[in-house]
């Protein structure tokens, strides 16, 4: 049987198909698509991927694997794919192919595990292609508005304010029907917010726990964990679920619930100054007819479940006695505890407020007048425990007090510090105007500093950061050959890219300059070795621009380097032999002969040009 080839483009497909005696729908099985897809592909073109198993189809070859796959997933509604990895191992490869063509699709779905109400995700093997859009979301009912309101932690009053009614239409809102104009906006409100709601706050505000919350929603601890901390998204459904539990808690009129309430009561009435222990137990007692049984224990139930709540807390509190003494008592105060105490400062306070006010513990006892250092520290180790307030006043008094002074001296400093910079400034730049080409510690020396005063430096670096002065390489001065890195006035000049030297080029240049070898290596940071390699070959790249600054500098000497010929012509001229001229300055006849082959050093231009304008 040969296989019938398709070229791409569209109107190739109809013609093979009629000719190899098929149907649309026949196509379309053996290749393991829509019908609606095979009569896509024959006004449009086959695509690129499917063409391979289009051309076995008319050619009479059916795609077996596709079909064992389907008729698999047709017996088997409910198939994972580790079970399909179990069963038929072959047809795992064609599973991503099977997927693209539209065999099947992925769904993940969730299913119960136990009687205990522990859930486990698993995703599923179904046959047809993945439809293309979602069911409609279910409409919120009253009993879900009323649950996911207490998921939220909301009054009514709270999501009144929210969706902009009333309180009252909330309380209609709850008690349902929920009309279809507000469904939207209470999905905006309520379910989009379920991503950042502080699950915690509301189950702490009834008073229950995370085991009583996750006991009596039917879940387990660790997933009402992963809902508080927002590892795991909360559906919506399980939302309603513990907000009716939250609801019902909150309504719940047990004794101990109504024992709470008079706890917050009292301790609220006793505010700002609290409510000690004692207090709270007079209180209760009032108006509690006589011989009844039980009232003390459920006063305790009543105040452990309003701390639970975080309706009260307990607060060390200073108090100030008849007799005018500062006591530090264990007292009830409303709502939650705060993170920062509002009364006094700590030990802790007190101690950063010194360090900062620059003060020691002896400076700061001889302010207050009444304390020694001792009793600084003492004050100072109570750590979070807060100070008196009859301490706590003076004490912080005199460290703002230490603390403006220190203030205004640091400003003084300050702008002594500037001024001196700024007469540094001026004379660094007047020396350097003066006598271009210094080095560092000439310029110090010269500007009335020392070689190495940390603030001269400190100015020069700035000067040139500004590219108010730059370094370059200068001649030595005094008639001394060689070079010196010098400061210079302004910015560092621009050097255009430097053009490719060679290394006769080089040689040249070197002897016309005057330079050996060593000498032009010791400009450069180089070894000698390195100068000679680039006289043989040609000056690398990156130190083209290095060599250029180089020579440009040195060439620059007004005494100008001498030459061997001219040197030769020179000594002709006066008369003078090569020992004449090795004698008067000092050296060897050989020294002599070397320089009218190459050039005269810079160290012997001023004596070679005296004897040679005496001779």
């Amino acid at each position: 049987m040969t296989t019938t080839v398709l070229e791409p483009g569209p109107g190739q497909l109809g013609p093979a198909r009629a000719a190899a005696g098929l149907s649309t729908r026949e196509l379309a099985r053996r290749v393991g698509v829509s019908r609606p897809a095979v009569t896509q592909w024959e006004r449009r073109g086959v695509p690129a991927e499917r063409m391979a198993a289009v051309e076995r189809a008319l050619a009479g070859f059916t795609d077996e694997p596709l079909a064992q796959l389907r008729a698999l997933l047709a017996a088997n509604p409910h198939l994972t794919e580790a079970q399909l990895r179990a069963r038929a191992p072959h047809l795992m490869p064609v599973l991503e192919d099977a997927e693209v063509a539209g065999v099947l699709h992925r769904r993940h779905v969730t299913a119960r595990a136990d009687k205990a109400g522990r859930c486990y995700s698993r995703t599923l093997l179904v046959a047809g292609p993945r439809p293309d859009r979602q069911d409609d979301p279910e409409p919120l009912t009253g009993e879900d508005v009323a649950a996911l309101r207490h998921v939220h932690g909301w009054t009514p009053d709270g999501l009144a304010r929210r969706l902009g009614v009333s309180r009252q239409r909330v309380a209609d809102l709850e008690r349902g029907p929920v009309p279809l104009g507000r469904q939207d906006q209470l999905r905006a409100v309520l379910v989009d917010a379920l991503a950042t709601c502080d699950l915690a706050a509301a189950r702490t505000r009834v008073g229950l726990s995370q085991a009583e919350l996750a006991r009596r929603a039917g879940y387990g601890p660790p997933r009402l964990v992963a809902w508080e901390r927002h590892r795991r998204p909360l559906p919506v459904a399980d939302a309603v679920r513990l907000g009716t539990v939250l609801a019902a808690a909150e309504a719940d009129p047990s004794p101990t619930a109504a024992a709470a309430a008079r706890v917050v009561d009292v301790v609220t009435a006793a505010a700002p100054d609290g409510c000690t222990a004692s207090a709270l137990t007079r209180a209760l007692s009032q108006g509690r007819p006589q011989g009844q049984t039980g009232a003390s224990a459920r006063d305790h139930d009543g105040l452990v479940l309003a701390l639970r709540r975080r309706q009260v807390h307990w607060a060390e509190t200073w108090t100030q006695h008849r007799d005018g003494s500062w006591h530090l008592e264990r007292r009830l105060h409303p709502g939650p505890r705060p993170r920062q105490r509002p009364q006094g400062i700590t030990g802790a306070d007190l101690a950063r407020a010194r360090r900062e006010a620059g003060l020691s513990q002896a400076q700061l006892a001889t302010r207050v007048g009444s304390a020694s250092w001792a009793t600084v520290s003492k004050w100072e180790r109570r750590g979070r425990r807060p100070v008196p307030p009859a301490i706590a006043e003076p004490v912080l008094a005199a460290c703002r007090n230490a603390a403006a002074a220190h203030e205004e001296r640091r400003a003084a400093a300050e702008h002594e510090a500037a001024e001196r910079r700024r007469v540094t400034r001026e004379r660094l730049l007047a020396a350097a105007a003066a006598s271009p080409g210094l080095t560092v510690p000439q310029l110090l020396v010269a500007a009335g500093y020392g070689r190495r005063s940390p603030l001269a430096l400190s100015v020069l670096g700035d000067l040139e950061a500004e590219q108010r002065l730059h370094r370059r390489l200068s001649p030595n001065l005094g008639g001394r050959g060689g070079a010196h890195t010098g400061v210079h006035p302004g910015s560092t000049p621009d050097l255009a890219e430097a053009a490719p030297i060679s290394g006769t080029q080089l040689h040249r240049r070197r002897l016309a300059a005057g330079l050996r070898q060593r000498d032009l290596a010791a400009h450069l940071g180089v070894s000698q070795t390195a100068v000679g390699q680039w006289e043989r070959a040609e000056v690398p790249a990156g130190r083209r621009t290095a060599v250029e600054a180089v020579l440009a500098d040195l060439g620059h000497d007004e005494r100008g380097p001498l030459s061997g010929p001219a040197l030769r012509e020179a000594r002709r001229a006066a008369g003078l032999t090569q020992a004449d001229v090795a004698a008067r300055i000092g050296v060897s006849a050989a020294a002599v002969t070397q320089w009218e082959r190459r050039f005269v050093p810079r160290d012997r231009l001023d004596e070679v040009r005296r004897l040679l304008s005496r001779g």
